[in-house]
């Protein structure tokens, strides 16, 4: 029930995509790495200058959220004159404006670590199902990551079914079928990165705010 404020518009958001990996030099000096198999994304997002009525928003959700303690959603459809911008990820399904649905579902049994997999939901012979860095949602899949994945195959066209095989970057961990994904996320999972809301007061009387969040799951 709790949401990261709209009524003003961020503006800028600095995106950290991290990749964890554990490095060793062996005694020749080969550096082997091994990756851990998750991404985490950190987003760093600034507002402009604003009035106390408008920042007491953000202040009042950050005490409802505990800090840390507590996930909140963070919209990402930019809430200004232009509704159907993302703030982050532009994807709106640019490459064919005709994509028949954003609800998809997971065709076949997957295994714990399945990278490839059959999607159904499309029209059939429907071109550029997917494109090349899309960001979707993929609920309850146990990423860490506030249930976004992001597509690394381009250019798929689904077969005379309306069937499209998809290809992520991170392995998936659930091994049942028939579980929901989505297209074009509206918003984002996240809980603050920090405890702190730090913040300025200027001579001017207006506040400046710069947020941190890190995309999370469910408590």
């Amino acid at each position: 029930r709790k949401n990261w404020p709209t009524h003003i518009t961020p503006n800028g958001i600095n995106i950290t995509q991290n990749i964890p990996s554990s490095t060793t030099l062996s005694q020749n000096g080969t550096k082997y790495v091994r990756s851990s198999g998750v991404i985490k994304h950190q987003l760093e997002v600034s507002y402009p200058p604003m009035t106390y009525d408008d920042f007491r928003e953000f202040e009042a959700v950050h005490q409802a959220a505990r800090g840390q303690a507590t996930p909140l959603y963070f919209i990402i459809k930019n809430t200004g004159q232009h509704l159907t911008s993302d703030l982050i990820w532009h994807r709106t399904d640019t490459a064919n404006s005709s994509i028949s649905t954003e609800h998809l579902r997971i065709r076949q049994d997957i295994t714990d670590g399945t990278k490839t997999f059959l999607v159904e939901g499309f029209r059939a012979s429907e071109a550029k199902c997917f494109i090349r860095g899309e960001c979707l949602i993929v609920p309850s899949n146990s990423s860490n990551n506030g249930s976004i994945r992001h597509v690394i195959n381009d250019d798929v066209t689904s077969n005379k079914y309306g069937e499209a095989k998809i290809r992520l970057a991170v392995g998936m961990n659930s091994e049942s079928a028939g579980r929901s994904i989505y297209k074009n996320p509206f918003h984002l999972r996240v809980t603050m990165a920090e405890d702190a809301l730090e913040y300025e007061v200027g001579t001017d009387k207006l506040y400046r705010l710069t947020c941190r969040f890190d995309l999370d799951e469910f408590k």
